[in-house]
């Protein structure tokens, strides 16, 4: 009996990361570009002090770990798009979106982030 409690439990584990692999999708900047013509939100999920340096335009500012208290601001029915400086936040964010019920979130991340966008010459806000 223990055995299939196991099986069960190891089964569940999986179809969630599954689940959770499929609705949280890491991109590249070429990506996301693409989803910035389309329409997508942009949430910059960096500090203050660091979208001094600026923000992808039309970025709603988030910081990571008040995601959950803003969610109002963000429409459960559009593509969400994430970043920060390589992912990590944008990466927590996203997790705390998903549990929110979104469904469709994207984070720039593996390593590319805002500096990435910038420097490809993307559209900033002014």
């Amino acid at each position: 009996m223990r055995m299939k409690t196991f099986i069960a439990m190891v089964l569940l584990a999986l179809c969630s990361s599954l689940a959770q692999a499929e609705a949280i999708q890491y991109i590249n900047i070429e990506n996301a570009k693409a989803l910035h013509e389309s329409g997508a939100q942009f949430i910059d999920t960096r500090s203050i002090i660091e979208t001094k340096l600026g923000m992808i335009e039309g970025a709603l500012h988030i910081p990571y770990d008040q995601v959950q208290e803003q969610q109002a601001a963000i429409d459960k029915q559009k593509p969400v798009v994430l970043y920060c400086a390589v992912g990590g936040r944008a990466g927590r964010a996203a997790d705390t979106l998903h549990s929110l019920g979104y469904q469709r979130v994207h984070v720039i991340g593996n390593g590319q982030g805002f500096s990435d966008w910038k420097d490809a010459g993307y559209p900033l806000e002014p």
